[in-house]
């Protein structure tokens, strides 16, 4: 008979120490937190793990996204529980009102801190004495400051006639030596030790209504000697206020919308930059079939360069002398149609002369040429207003070698040589006559002039090396811009620039 402990022991189910039982997926481990028995993912008892350390588990945690959304579930469930739903929302809410306190804070610390600069005092003299004012103000509490007297502007029409005494602007002001305008003196804030002399008011003008006028611009003229004429600016007309009153009823003249410019022709010697021994060759009345190619080719032989100012009916009827002038590098410009003495003419067959003349050589030779020499040297004031822009420059000469008059090549070159100096222009003829003294003394004049340093060059390279020739006219083409207005009167005060 078996005694009680030996039947205890028969009904105590076997177990194995120290070895591990294999695990279901029915194996469950208990949760402190949830309260619950639940499965592990891998289907493993937790009690049947050994524990693992604090950092271990840390670094599961960290690792192991599943992990770290377990651990955050069960603690925000934990947090639920004890301090509820509405709890847990008041937390984050209250640390989203304590931030934007201290934001709206600094904000009204930065706001004050920029009001008070801006509001700040600072120094500045008001008529010789030192005052305090804030900063920005304006003239009116400036001059309320400093307490000075003085005389106000009268109310007076468009025309300046006086409407009501003293009644216009109180003060004017000179701020650190410079006198504001009215508009200045509305517009300015005080910056700080600025120095500031209130004086009397100007007169403040009535209220008025504007009309506009056009105004066309005049001919003025400088200098009234030398062998080139050019425009130096081309005129445009202008737009100019007409205001009429509302209680006066007068009317006058006001600002411009538009600032009329006049036109300027300017007369002189051209003066090389510099003092470049520069001079320009040219000649007169042809091109002639029995002269200008004979003259062509001495230039090529002396690698030298002219102008050949033509008639275009020789133009015309010389064709190929023409286009060769233009090959060889030399230059064509306009002599006139017909010779004749353009200061006899009436203004519309002067610019009639001129504009075929133009015409044909562009037809011819292919050269847009607005450039002239006046038939006897004659261009007058009178004649530039007449062109209506049809002319850039007028080319006269500084040295007439006089072969018109046939005085033997000798003389010729004589003369074209006698006072030579850099920017002269040589006159010559190629047409017109006789000119075999001409083609003869050619040779002598260009050795003469290399043998003193001096380089023959077109008169559009002589236009260019003088500063105070515009680029237009240089290039020999130039006529008014289509924005331009041609002047219909010389101005009455010409400026004379010797």
């Amino acid at each position: 008979m078996q005694s009680e402990d030996a039947r205890k022991q028969a009904r105590r189910k076997p177990t194995l120490r120290g070895q591990k039982r294999k695990a279901t997926v029915a194996d469950a481990h208990y949760s402190k937190l949830t309260h619950k028995m639940t499965a592990t993912p891998q289907g493993k008892a937790r009690s049947a793990q050994p524990k693992a350390s604090a950092s271990r588990r840390n670094a599961q945690r960290s690792t192991d996204p599943k992990a770290v959304t377990t651990y955050q579930t069960l603690t925000e469930d934990a947090r639920k529980r004890v301090y509820g739903k509405r709890g847990a929302r008041k937390r984050h809410s209250g640390n989203a009102a304590a931030s934007l306190i201290g934001i709206a804070v600094v904000a009204a610390f930065i706001a004050g801190g920029v009001f008070f600069w801006n509001t700040r005092p600072v120094s500045v003299t008001l008529n010789g004495s030192e005052a305090r004012l804030r900063i920005h103000s304006d003239l009116d509490a400036a001059f309320a400051k400093a307490g000075v007297e003085t005389a106000a502007g009268n109310y007076v029409s468009v025309g300046g006639t006086l409407l009501k005494e003293g009644t216009g602007y109180q003060y004017g002001a000179v701020v650190d030596g410079t006198t504001l305008e009215q508009d200045e003196l509305e517009q300015y804030r005080i910056k700080g030790g600025e120095a500031i002399e209130f004086t009397d008011g100007a007169d403040r003008m009535e209220d008025y209504d504007v009309t506009y006028r056009e105004v066309q611009p005049k001919l003025l003229f400088q200098g009234s000697t030398g062998a080139v004429s050019f425009v130096k600016q081309w005129g445009k007309a202008g737009r100019q206020e007409i205001r009429t009153g509302k209680q006066s009823h007068e009317t006058a003249d006001g600002a411009w919308a538009d600032e009329v410019r006049d036109g300027i022709v300017v007369t002189k010697n051209i003066t090389p930059e510099g003092g470049k021994k520069l001079v320009a060759l040219t000649f007169a009345d042809g091109p002639s079939a029995a002269y200008t190619e004979q003259c062509l080719d001495i230039l090529a032989e002396h690698d030298a360069k002219a102008t050949f100012f033509a008639l275009s009916p020789n133009v015309a009827d010389n064709p190929a002398i023409a286009q060769k002038i233009v090959a060889s590098g030399n230059q064509i410009c306009s002599h006139t149609n017909q010779h004749l003495q353009l200061t006899t003419l009436g203004p519309d067959e002067l610019l009639s002369e001129i504009t075929s003349a133009h015409d044909t050589i562009k037809e011819v030779s292919g050269v847009d040429t607005t450039i002239i020499r006046p038939p006897y040297g004659d261009f007058s004031q009178d004649c530039w207003l007449a062109t209506k822009g049809a002319v850039c420059a007028s080319i006269t000469c500084t040295q007439d070698s006089a072969d018109e008059d046939l005085p033997g090549a000798d003389a010729i070159a004589q003369n074209a040589l006698s006072n030579v100096q850099p920017g002269s222009i040589i006159l010559l003829h190629d047409g017109g006559g006789e000119r075999a003294q001409t083609v003869e003394a050619l040779p002598r004049i260009i050795d003469g002039l290399e043998n003193s340093g001096y380089t023959l060059v077109t008169v559009s390279e002589l236009l260019d090396s003088d500063p105070e020739v515009p680029d237009a006219v240089v290039a020999g083409d130039a006529r008014m811009p289509s924005s331009g207005a041609w002047p219909t009167e010389i101005g009455q005060s010409a400026i004379d620039v010797g």
